[in-house]
């Protein structure tokens, strides 16, 4: 029998390591075998193909959320886009969703019941489908949504009271691409945490003065590709927070003075693609010194004496595309414009007319001007050093400026999510990989030591092991 007394604490430490070992592979395993099973049954469908549904108590039929969508429980979100869905699922299996995504269905109707189960959403995206109509209260048992998105629907009037339940928690509201017509003065009351408000290809001929009087948070308003024709001069003026502010490819054919009045922070101003011949000055307007955006390209301005007042204050002037005269006043704006550094696109140039001739904004101007004595007192005629003149025109420029606020806000939110749930299993798996590395080496040291330590044979009489 072996009496090497270097041997005897080595095996009941590398039957310690081995079990060790296999509680941590059984764990493993298990886990996998749960993320496995939790997958197939999110995704699992009936034999026919078309979601699975249950009978409700007025012997209606309606889908189930967990068998009619796909639910990332990371990230808590419910995948129900392009599923043929005409309801809104039941929220059986998806209670505690954070995003619920209904895009590209045939949902026609929302009412409170279908939505009431979702409780703890803060995103609900329910783009491309067919709805109609918004009953007042659809929204009042989601306390929590935070990004509504309604895009791409056939609705036709924002009534009053139709975002009642959502005025502590509602911050942008998506409705673009709709067939809105009309908003009532109520349609958005109470949403005093708004901050951005889409309301792009849409219909919309007439604002009603007080439509957003409630949203004091708000900081975008986009009312690009309506009919509007006419705004009130008090109409943003409860907006205090407004930075940016598009009335693009509208039918406006005057600014009022003062529409301005009270947004001290105030940056971006596009009306570009309208009818304006004309623009006050900034102080009739009441634009403070904060605009560094100034979009007016592809209007009726013919007399650059209307641009001269913004050369000093404006970061940024976008004014292609209009039918300018070759003037003096023009004379200082080419001036001003070859001291900047330019960005120009030019499908539509900054140029003026002469005698039926385009001079562009770099060539020479064929009028004889005494630029010293040109009576513009309120204008400097070399601006400040930071300022550049800009005229894009591209479409793609205003989708990329449209899309913007909520391609960052989508981004945080997804941040958010993946630092809060994803980021707690990933730490878990990398300290559990460098646990397992740490067994395997010290088996395999205790094995190299043992085989070392124990090399013996009858003539030494196991002697090295002793020693």
């Amino acid at each position: 029998m072996n009496t090497c007394t270097g041997v005897v604490p080595v095996i009941p430490r590398m039957r310690s390591v081995f079990i060790h070992l296999q509680i941590v592979y059984g764990v493993f395993v298990l886990q996998q075998y749960n993320i496995i099973s939790k997958a197939q049954t999110s995704m699992s469908f009936t034999e026919e193909g078309s979601p699975p549904a249950i009978q409700t108590d007025n012997n209606q039929t309606m889908q189930v959320c967990d068998k009619a969508c796909e639910y990332d429980s990371w990230f808590r979100r419910a995948y129900c886009n392009a599923r043929g869905l005409n309801k809104v699922p039941y929220p059986s299996g998806c209670e505690s969703s954070l995003t619920l995504e209904l895009q590209d269905n045939n949902i026609m109707v929302l009412v409170y019941e279908n939505l009431a189960g979702y409780k703890h959403v803060r995103t609900l995206d329910i783009s491309d489908n067919v709805i109609l109509k918004l009953e007042p209260g659809t929204f009042s048992g989601m306390s929590e949504l935070r990004n509504l998105v309604l895009n791409g629907n056939q609705l036709i009037n924002v009534s009053n009271g139709t975002f009642r339940g959502t005025e502590s928690s509602l911050e942008r509201l998506f409705l673009n691409n709709n067939r809105i017509r009309s908003l009532d003065e109520g349609a958005f009351t109470g949403l005093i945490k708004l901050r951005a408000l889409y309301l792009n290809d849409n219909e919309i001929n007439v604002l009603p003065i007080i439509v957003f009087d409630d949203l004091h948070m708000l900081e975008l308003l986009a009312l690009d590709t309506n009919k509007i024709r006419y705004v009130n001069n008090t109409i943003l003026h409860g907006l205090t927070m407004l930075r940016w502010v598009s009335l693009s490819r509208n039918d406006l054919e005057q600014i009022p003075n003062e529409f301005f009045l009270g947004l001290k922070t105030l940056s971006e101003v596009i009306f570009s693609f309208n009818n304006l011949a004309a623009i006050s000055t900034p102080a009739n307007l009441c634009i403070g010194q904060k605009l560094t955006l100034l979009d007016l390209q592809n209007n009726a301005i013919n007399d650059s004496d209307y641009i001269l007042p913004y050369l000093s204050i404006s970061v940024e002037l976008r004014l292609g595309g209009n039918p300018f005269v070759c003037n003096c006043g023009f004379r200082l704006l080419q001036d001003w414009y070859r001291n900047k550094s330019v960005v120009e696109y030019l499908d539509s140039p900054l140029q003026c007319t002469f005698n039926g001739t385009l001079v562009h904004i770099t060539s020479q101007l064929p009028v004889n001007c005494q630029i010293e004595t040109y009576n513009t007192p309120d204008v400097a005629v070399t601006p400040a050093p930071t300022t550049e003149i800009r005229i894009p025109t591209s479409e793609a420029d205003y989708v990329t400026t449209r899309a913007m606020h909520f391609i960052s806000t989508e981004n945080s939110i997804t941040t958010e999510s993946f630092q809060k749930h994803v980021m707690p299993t990933l730490t878990f798996a990398v300290l559990l990989l460098f646990f397992i590395l740490w067994l395997f080496k010290s088996s395999v040291s205790i094995i190299m030591w043992c085989k070392r330590k124990c090399q013996c044979d009858a003539s030494t009489n196991f002697q090295c092991c002793r020693n």
